[in-house]
């Protein structure tokens, strides 16, 4: 399953902050974040947050913080 392109974007814009640590919240499906700037919260769309998207949403993570091929 693919990431929605408001999910990607919410992401990629995470990404240009310093990120140290993350977790998933699943109701409501949210990442929470340690930032530089503090703590950031992404919510995201997908209304059947299941495992197979959130796999997806760990993929993008790894791909784009980690520089991590997925």
């Amino acid at each position: 399953m693919k990431l929605t392109p408001a999910d990607r974007l919410k992401l990629r814009t995470l990404a240009t902050e310093n990120v140290y640590a993350s977790r998933m919240e699943m109701q409501p499906p949210t990442l929470v974040a340690l930032t530089a700037k503090g703590e950031a919260r992404i919510r995201f769309d997908q209304e059947c947050f299941d495992e197979i998207y959130l796999n997806a949403v760990r993929d993008y993570l790894a791909d784009v913080l980690l520089n991590i091929p997925g």
